[in-house]
């Protein structure tokens, strides 16, 4: 008995630990994003755009360094356990793979640095930027022909998993763009100071984190797909409302558009990081966990850099809307142009079947041993739950 009760107290703190590990790291980018909204971007937007998009390039190198390393402590753990089977079962580290995705990325990203300066350099642009486009096609042939790749790309054969990288990948871009063109819109053109624009821009987070206790609910009630629905569609209106928005709209008005941002946000992330692992294999959930990664950390870098790019092209666009424009209209035809993403991501979640991630949130009797099985949505960390009992 004794000895059940410590295994069993061992295991309960190993899950609390999880637990707040996964709770850490779930709120620690919001709180970073909430700093650099109360720090302010101040009147060089464009200089602030470059330096937010080379920190992307950083972190880029980080998750390549990441995997590398987790890869070889695999490595290092096998032969330490004395495996005589280490050198066949441990595939060596797809070098080729690493050097077209760093190589590829970077130069998009880079390359989408360079258009965001206000005097864009177009040769090198299209020099750089073609030249990654080749470099990023090469990766994906190679990835998919690859017996052992960096990225199994072949995951995205699994329906849940592909919307939920490639539509979650899209509105991950639109929600990050969020605290970063908002600042700009209320210090350069509202003329309001960094910190009155930063606590306004702090509802997008209140909203973010006080819809929280009642996500698991939404997801349990209505399903993935609707709810994934009306969070793209929210977050799509919230981006067109904080574009229109003006210098004499009450602020009531826009702290509702912010906190209302914040509530989709919330809402479409968890949504896409529970959905995302509902149909992976256990064999293949490794590579899903490290291609799920990599796609997150890249769609926050490439989020900022096509806000910065839809920024830059406010002005021409709005040369040709009617009416006579102004400084506030690149700001109006940005947020236009970030709506689009989340829009764009909801073709993805029109295309699943409505019971797409049902193993994830309904309760499943099994017919054989009588146990119930009650799976559901945590609302702190965005995983499963599941707890069994039996009927008896």
């Amino acid at each position: 008995m004794a000895g059940r009760t410590g295994s069993r107290w061992r295991d309960d703190g190993s899950r609390r630990s999880a637990r707040r590990s996964l709770r850490n790291r779930q709120i620690r980018p919001h709180a970073d994003d909430f700093i650099r909204c109360l720090a302010g971007p101040g009147r060089t937007g464009h200089r602030s755009a470059g330096r937010r998009i080379h920190y992307d390039l950083r972190q880029l190198a980080v998750v390549i360094h990441h995997q590398c390393s987790a890869g070889d402590r695999r490595l290092r753990l096998r032969a330490s356990a004395g495996a005589e089977d280490a050198d066949v079962d441990s595939p060596d580290l797809d070098w080729l793979g690493v050097l077209l995705t760093c190589f590829g990325l970077g130069g998009l990203i880079y390359a989408g640095s360079l258009v965001s300066q206000p005097a864009t350099p177009w040769i090198s642009v299209a020099i750089i930027g073609s030249t990654s486009v080749v470099l990023l096609v090469g990766t994906v042939r190679h990835l998919l022909r690859a017996p052992d790749p960096l990225l199994d790309l072949r995951l995205l054969g699994i329906r849940t998993f592909r919307v939920a990288i490639g539509s979650g990948s899209l509105s991950r871009m639109a929600l990050n763009a969020v605290p970063f063109l908002l600042p700009l819109l209320f210090e350069n053109i509202f003329g309001w100071s960094p910190v009155k624009s930063g606590s306004i821009v702090l509802f997008v987070f209140v909203g973010n984190i006080g819809i929280k206790p009642a996500t698991s609910f939404l997801i349990n009630r209505f399903g993935f797909r609707t709810v994934l629905l009306a969070a793209g569609v929210g977050l799509a209106a919230s981006l067109v409302c904080a574009g229109v928005v003006s210098k004499n709209t009450p602020i009531i008005i826009i702290i509702i558009i912010t906190l209302f941002s914040g509530v989709a946000r919330s809402v479409g992330g968890t949504s896409y990081t529970t959905l995302i692992f509902c149909d992976v294999a256990d064999s293949q959930m490794s590579h899903a966990n490290t291609l799920a990664a990599t796609c997150q950390q890249l769609s926050l870098g490439l989020g900022v850099c096509i806000a910065t790019i839809a920024l830059r092209l406010g002005t021409p666009i709005g040369n040709w809307l009617p009416g006579q424009p102004t400084a506030k209209t690149a700001y109006l035809v940005a947020f236009l142009l970030m709506a689009l993403l989340p829009l764009g991501g909801i073709v993805g979640v029109l295309l699943m079947p409505r019971d797409a991630g049902d193993a994830a949130r309904r309760r499943a009797v099994s017919p054989a041993s009588g146990t119930v099985r009650s799976t559901g949505v945590t609302p702190e960390t965005g995983v499963t739950r599941d707890d069994s009992t039996d009927r008896a």
